[in-house]
């Protein structure tokens, strides 16, 4: 029997015969984590288990006498299984609550199904055998979410986790930030429970896939092993924002328009940003010309090397009322009596701004464009021209919003229906005689002082519209006539938004005379590389104190966040969610709502089937090769299907019940799995 029951004191000896699973639960029982006892059989007798009754039944009798049990779990350690890459998760066999005098029984069941699997090819399968835990509670924890984002996801139920990983029931489900300290854990979910997962996670130094339940009050680790769906990266930018935004008790930062101009400045243009928003800067002139009280809340926030909103300081600036705080939709309401009157009348004075005096704005932005060259400007007069042009692009963006919003109410449909008629002729039309001449010879298309693409210009074009589009464009405006158009609000949304591109133009060009400037005194100074002067600070250029030393450690700091893509929003609290529909597996697909029996009828072809379920088991897998997404009526987000599906990029939503949506078997549909819909369209 010499090596053919592998204790836990002998694993580190016979590892390359084990699986994944069988090491990991060795480390984390000498992490002192309460693992139950188990014992391994290798790959090296898994050929002989499964052909020798007599030798299968003397090793069963050999594991029950060492580990002493009366019931025992058998699980698959496959040595393809519980990879970085691959999970194989819910692919192999587990026989649970075994009674010793079937333990024989189980060992073979659990190979026979793993032979078939593995076409035979048994040197890649190991099996443990545990002492089996009757759990009054049995989970699941992601120690991340496993679509990418940085919480934690826990989800549980009563009894064995089989009905959870197995899909076959919608378990509670928990879902926190690491450090929400304020996060209300139901009673049988402790702390220490929570902090037992994330020193997991912190142990193998990677976002880690754990089974677990409780009996009574004590803790037990079933298995554990890593999410394949996030990669190193990923986990990367996750400990960075962790350790970002640890300590920060309530926050809401956000990618916006304000983004979309800088999206990951250099210190120079970070700078530049800040001057826009100060407080005598041009917004604050421009707002003050329309009667409205701005005060610089220094919303800006950069995080890595990206340009974030602090959405709450943002509101206070206009609307001291209002904030975001409490507030689960994440919209702007008001919150306090301070500052009410100050939010009242900017309120009330925005709604009065006129987005109809077209020509003078039209004069300013064609003389400021078409007109002044660059000779006699140093740095400190390229900065200040940048910042007073900035006053005009401010007003045309600010009337451009205004306008869309004016033209949206006029519409029946309001976005896509404005957007039908922006896209051609009587745009066209519209903006024909409020032309400029674009910029030639300049490098940048923001206000990035580090951009140095082409630049291109949008202009106005004189053509034969499309028959087709002319068609979609009429239809969008209900009847309207085109005289009705040219007077109405529509129209000046089309000529605000042109306006809108001009300042674009203006603000590109002041950027790249700045940027030669730059170049320039960066080369008088001999910098190895003139374009390391994008990462001074603008104090010290305009003092001339810029040195090549101070901006390369700049520009190494940059460049260290360089890899990092980080969310669009970061928010402090997720609160506990609701069971609804859920998305389970990112991704959209449409098909016809198909059950397994109509889909395994049919071979793949090109108008795939969304397969509908009523758990997410692990053996829908069979039909990916055929089926474009999958809709379930149970099963949860760390299901053993779902971890597959978010591997193999198959869209999953769960919770939905055909009646509940208005829907039937051969509608069909289209579903969201990263933002958790189901929707009737069209194919």
């Amino acid at each position: 029997m010499k090596n053919s029951v592998i204790r836990i004191s002998e694993i580190e000896g016979n590892k390359e015969y084990l699986g994944s699973k069988t090491v990991n639960l060795k480390k984390c029982v000498d992490w002192g984590f309460n693992v139950p006892d188990f014992v391994a059989l290798p790959s090296l007798i898994m050929g002989h288990l499964y052909s020798d009754n007599s030798f299968r039944e003397e090793v069963a009798r050999a594991a029950a006498e060492i580990l002493g049990s009366g019931k025992y779990a058998v699980r698959s350690s496959a040595l393809i299984e519980d990879g970085m890459v691959e999970s194989f998760a819910g692919q192999f066999k587990t026989v649970l609550n075994v009674p010793a005098n079937d333990l024989s029984g189980a060992i073979h069941e659990v190979i026979d199904q793993a032979n078939n699997f593995l076409n035979g090819s048994l040197e890649k399968f190991s099996i443990i055998i545990q002492k089996y835990i009757d759990a009054d509670i049995s989970g699941i924890a992601f120690t991340r979410n496993p679509n990418g984002s940085r919480e934690m996801v826990v989800e549980y139920g009563p009894g064995g986790g089989e009905t959870i990983v197995g899909g076959k029931t919608r378990p509670e489900r928990l879902c926190f930030y690491w450090e929400d300290q304020g996060y209300k854990f139901p009673k049988i979910i402790h702390r220490q429970i929570i902090e037992r997962f994330k020193d997991l996670e912190l142990k193998y130094d990677f976002p880690q896939d754990i089974e677990w339940c409780l009996t009574g009050s004590r803790f037990y680790l079933l298995q554990t092993r890593p999410i394949t769906t996030i990669s190193s990266k990923q986990y990367r930018q996750i400990v960075f924002l962790d350790g970002f935004l640890c300590g920060k008790r309530k926050f809401f930062y956000q990618k916006t328009e304000v983004s979309e101009i800088a999206p990951r400045p250099v210190n120079i243009t970070a700078d530049l940003l800040r001057a826009i928003y100060a407080q005598n800067g041009p917004v604050a002139k421009v707002y003050k010309k329309y009667g409205v009280a701005y005060k610089n809340t220094d919303f800006l926030k950069i995080i890595g090397n990206e340009l974030f909103v602090d959405r709450e300081k943002e509101v206070a600036g206009l609307l001291p009322a209002c904030g975001y705080s409490g507030n689960g939709k994440l919209t702007a309401r008001i919150c306090r009596v301070r500052g009410l009157i100050t939010t009242i009348r900017n309120i009330i004075n925005l709604n009065r701004i006129k987005t109809g005096g077209y020509e003078m704005i039209f004069s300013r932005l064609k003389e400021r464009i078409e007109g002044r060259g660059f000779d006699g400007v140093d740095i400190g007069r390229a900065v200040d021209n940048f910042l007073s042009d900035y006053e005009i692009v401010f007003e045309v963006n600010l009337m451009a919003g205004l306008s869309m919003k004016k033209a949206e109410l006029s519409l029946k449909g309001g976005p896509s229906k404005l957007a039908e008629i922006m896209a051609g002729r009587f745009a066209n039309d519209a903006v024909k005689k409020y032309e400029i001449n674009a910029p030639k010879h300049i490098k940048g298309n923001s206000i990035e002082i580090s951009d140095e693409s082409d630049f291109f210009a949008n202009e106005i074009t004189n053509y034969e519209a499309d028959l087709k589009n002319e068609g979609a464009q009429r239809a969008a405006l209900d009847g309207k006539s085109q005289k009705e158009i040219m007077q109405g609000p529509i129209t000046e949304a089309i000529i605000c938004s042109r306006f809108r591109e001009y300042g674009r133009w203006l603000a590109v060009k002041d950027i790249d005379q700045l940027r030669q400037l730059l170049l320039k005194f960066a080369e008088e100074r001999k910098f190895a590389d003139a374009r390391n002067i994008y990462f001074s600070s603008l104090r010290d250029l305009l003092n001339g104190d810029a040195s090549e030393f101070r901006c390369g450690e700049n520009r190494k700091n940059y460049e260290l966040f360089n890899d990092l893509n980080l969310p669009a929003t970061l928010v402090s609290n997720l609160g506990i969610e609701e069971n609804k529909i859920t998305g389970i597996s990112s991704g959209v697909a449409c098909g016809i709502l198909a059950d397994r029996d109509s889909v395994a009828r049919e071979n793949a072809d090109e108008r795939k089937k969304i397969l509908y379920a009523e758990v997410l088991s692990p053996d829908l897998v069979a039909y990916f090769d055929r089926i474009g997404g999958i809709a379930a009526a149970n099963g949860g987000l760390l299901s053993h299907l779902a971890i597959i599906a978010r591997e193999k990029g198959i869209p999953v939503v769960s919770g939905v019940i055909l009646h509940d949506n208005n829907l039937k078997l051969g509608d069909p549909v289209r579903i969201d799995g990263g933002k958790g819909t189901i929707s009737k369209c069209v194919l």
